[in-house]
């Protein structure tokens, strides 16, 4: 099925998008924890992604960066276990991009941009799809969607020491009802700009996603359009033309003409 907006589409297939993204990042190394966990650690040793395959109430992802191969956390962001797995490998995505640049300069630039992550929040939010509101309280601004079912929250919270107050930043999706659960995606104060504008504008630039119908979250069903993912022509075609019998022996001039069209058409189905 194709699923709109693709944030309330369910989590989708967790095995299956970490085992794509570490095929397309090859960066990335792969170890099993036992059968509950899978992690991936990037080449240079700061970084992890990690994957609870058993969770279903608390923290299904972890990403992770330490400050050295050996060093204290740096970063942590944790993605609950009704998380589209989209919002996690656009993360993964965004991590990975920054970690390829050649200096600490140029990864940092990657990772942190130009703007303030209180600027560059609210920048994407005001340029979403649909139109957002801003709450602000003594201790919290909040934006979300016009028809509630997105958001971002960034939180002020108390620092070891008294005198010092971080934010916390959640994106999050669920349905408009606050009586059942959302999804939650959540920073820890160093997390840089561009990994929360990452997560942030699978919410307020939402695409379709394909899942099965079984995967789709009950309570998400009032909320989504979906529709059948229609096979391509030319399977379609081969598959009618396969209950035709052809009394034609005759050879083609060119053997390979017949073939290379459905090669060139199947290309990367989305």
């Amino acid at each position: 099925m194709i699923v709109s907006p693709g944030y309330l589409a369910g989590p989708g297939d967790p095995e299956a998008a970490l085992a794509a993204f570490l095929d397309e990042h090859p960066s990335w190394n792969r170890y099993s924890h036992g059968q509950d966990t899978t992690v991936a650690i990037h080449e240079q040793l700061t970084a992890k992604i990690e994957l609870n395959h058993e969770e279903t109430d608390g923290p299904r992802w972890t990403i992770a960066s330490y400050e050295s191969p050996v060093g204290q956390l740096a970063w942590r962001a944790r993605f609950s276990a009704r998380t589209p797995h989209e919002v996690v490998t656009a993360v993964a995505r965004r991590l990975s991009y920054a970690l390829a640049h050649p200096s600490n300069w140029q990864q940092a630039e990657a990772l942190w941009g130009r703007l303030s992550r209180d600027i560059a929040i609210e920048g994407e939010a005001e340029a979403a799809a649909t139109s957002w509101n801003r709450t602000t309280t003594e201790h919290q601004t909040s934006f979300s969607s016009s028809d509630g079912t997105a958001g971002v929250t960034i939180r002020a919270v108390q620092g070891t020491s008294e005198a010092r107050v971080f934010p916390m930043f959640t994106v999050w999706g669920g349905p408009r009802s606050e009586d059942h659960p959302r999804w939650e995606a959540t920073f820890t104060p160093f997390t840089p700009t561009t990994l929360i504008t990452a997560a942030l504008g699978e919410v307020t630039q939402p695409v379709p996603a394909i899942r099965r119908a079984s995967q789709i979250p009950a309570v998400h069903r009032s909320d989504i359009r979906s529709e059948p993912r229609h096979r391509p022509r030319f399977i379609a075609a081969q598959s009618r033309s396969a209950a035709t019998v052809s009394t034609d022996l005759s050879l083609p001039d060119d053997p390979w003409s017949h073939a290379a069209a459905p090669t060139r058409a199947a290309g990367r189905q989305p």
